[in-house]
């Protein structure tokens, strides 16, 4: 059994990658922008997050996280988490180079209607305050580019998952 975090900056192509995962691990996968539509505050919907990944994990299904994990003391939640359930913890830590992030965004903004640079603002607010995963040791933490082909990323990530949960 496995808790998977997929964690990173905004359009770092965490989702499609969280998806590739879940599907090629066969796990339940939990996103947390879904719950954000229903959640006010950020902390009520990383509580909500994996207070859904505890009730999986304590069926025996493996999880795969969709979110952000900006701050250590969430990481630390979900690692204290697998561990309760006896689950392998592991963390895909996208990363995308600027380029790429800001044709994502432009993208986003065209979909929505909006002007890219209130994308731009937005991910710039959020990288104030996002300490990236480095109190995770090497075992535990993959760095994935993911600033190409999602299906090179993703089956990179698929590979080194399926072997830490032992195939």
């Amino acid at each position: 059994m496995l808790l998977a975090l997929v964690a990173g900056r905004i359009a770092s192509g965490k989702s499609t990658i969280a998806r590739e995962l879940a599907e090629g691990l066969g796990a339940t996968l939990l996103v947390a922008d879904r719950i954000r539509e229903t959640a006010v505050a950020d902390a009520a919907v990383y509580a909500e997050l994996l207070r859904r990944a505890g009730e999986e994990l304590a069926a025996g299904r493996s999880v795969v996280l969709d979110a952000a994990f900006p701050q250590r003391a969430l990481r630390d939640e979900a690692r204290a988490l697998a561990a309760r359930h006896g689950a392998r913890f592991r963390l895909v830590e996208c990363r995308a180079g600027d380029a790429a992030v800001r044709e994502r965004l432009a993208a986003r903004a065209a979909a929505a209607g909006l002007a890219p640079e209130r994308w731009l603002a937005l991910r710039d607010a959020f990288d104030t305050g996002f300490e990236a995963p480095s109190e995770l040791p090497p075992a535990e933490r993959l760095q994935l580019d993911t600033s190409g082909a999602a299906e090179e990323s993703a089956a990179t990530a698929v590979a080194w998952l399926a072997a830490a949960r032992g195939g």
